[in-house]
């Protein structure tokens, strides 16, 4: 069942049915009941823009509100979730835009709006809406003509609440009503509320007109005011018929907060049935992984039992390794032994060389002397040479050398015989 049958089914029971007025009263015959005030296509408006807030199960006495009151000014003093003043704009765009909003955000609210409800606002009623960041003290001038609709949705300090009632509410029409919001929160005390914003001896309809963490308080401020809206004033309608309206808005507003849910439910169930395929999904790439690790794993054991053969392999080469690596140790230290000889041997040879290279520089310099007594000798040879070549020219020059010459020749004839 959608939300506006359920909504049509709770507020128009069906022939025969019975509707209870709540304890202590009789059910009524449908058909016998009261005078409903609030019959009207109104109540079943599906709202365009939905949050979690603790007003949602007000919005169908919001619209019934609205549309018995036919504002054409309404100024909302704090905007909280944007719910409440998304909900006037909609009911004065249902009416055929015959009013004119007003919406002041506080101090401390940024943006003015939730985004999703500032595209809304700016779509659908940015002709007859205005959004604001001014203090009430401020704001006087955004306001022209009588006030019909003054909508309280913010904690109002005390300076403010002097603004509201001197300057404000005397700027209310005949036909004002007064809309206070969850009235604990934005009064802080019922006395200060009921002495300092409800005109003396106006009526007021508080209390939850519907279920839910939510509170209206309407404040009949003006005098003028319709006869279904009076009839819900305790001191003023019939009892019956306020149970009865309390009852349907209850059950209208329970819807709304009942398809919130449900949405809310299907969304969720939607995201699990993603993540459910999603899961699937990652199954069956963990399936597929698996199946390749399973094929990995017999691989690396197939390596695994190779690897064992090497290594058996390898133990056994390691062995002989082993002993060679002995041997090679001793004849690693034979040879540092021969190192150490030749080391020595090497030494004494430096030490015999240092001696040779002292001897050799001292036979270079013995060498040196003699080749200069060489060359002196060699010179005076020279010069012997030259004086023993001009005595033996002389003497055969001289006559006695040829005279003897027949006696030196008999000479050499005889020195050659005997050696023959």
């Amino acid at each position: 069942m959608n939300i506006r049958n359920m909504q049509e089914s709770t507020a128009k029971p069906a022939a025969g049915a019975e509707i209870a007025f709540g304890p202590g009263h009789a059910p009524v015959p449908v058909g016998q009941e009261p005078y409903l005030p609030f019959s009207s296509p109104a109540i079943f408006w599906r709202p365009r823009c939905v949050v979690d807030s603790p007003m949602l199960a007000q919005v169908p006495y919001l619209f019934w509100l609205m549309e018995t009151l036919q504002p054409d000014s309404v100024v909302q003093v704090g905007l909280g979730d944007g719910l409440v003043y998304m909900t006037l704009c909609q009911s004065i765009e249902r009416l055929g835009a015959r009013g004119s909003m007003i919406g002041l955000a506080g101090a401390d609210e940024a943006p003015l709006l939730p985004e999703r409800f500032q595209r809304d606002h700016d779509a659908h009623y940015a002709d007859f809406s205005v959004l604001a960041r001014n203090e009430p003290s401020e704001a006087g001038a955004l306001v022209s003509g009588n006030l019909d609709l003054l909508v309280l949705n913010a904690p109002i300090p005390e300076d403010q609440v002097a603004t509201l009632t001197e300057e404000w509410l005397p700027s209310l029409s005949e036909r004002a009503v007064i809309l206070v919001c969850q009235p604990e929160r934005v009064t802080r005390h019922g006395a200060l509320r009921r002495s300092r914003i409800t005109p003396p001896g106006r009526p007021s309809i508080s209390g939850p007109m519907s279920a839910g963490r939510g509170q209206l308080d309407v404040i009949l401020a003006g005098r003028d005011q319709p006869d279904r809206l009076t009839s819900l004033v305790p001191e003023i309608g019939d009892a019956s018929t306020q149970i009865i309206a309390r009852q349907v808005f209850s059950r209208l507003g329970e819807g709304l907060v009942d398809a919130l849910r449900r949405e809310g439910l299907a969304r969720e169930l939607r995201e699990r049935d993603a993540d459910r395929q999603r899961l699937s999904a990652d199954i069956q790439q963990s399936r597929a992984e698996a199946s390749a690790l399973k094929a990995e794993s017999e691989a690396l054991q197939e390596a695994m039992t190779e690897a064992n053969r090497r290594l058996a392999e390898l133990e056994t080469t390691s062995s002989a390794e082993t002993a060679r690596v002995v041997a090679l140790r001793h004849e690693n230290a034979a040879l540092k032994s021969e190192r150490n000889r030749l080391t020595g041997e090497v030494a004494r040879l430096e030490e015999d060389a240092v001696k040779l290279r002292g001897a050799l520089t001292a036979a270079k310099t013995a060498r040196a002397s003699a080749d200069v007594k060489l060359k002196d000798l060699r010179a005076q040879k020279a010069a012997d040479r030259t004086r023993h070549k001009a005595k033996i020219r002389a003497l055969h020059d001289s006559r006695s050398w040829r005279i003897t010459r027949p006696l030196r020749r008999l000479k050499r004839l005889l020195t050659r015989q005997r050696g023959g």
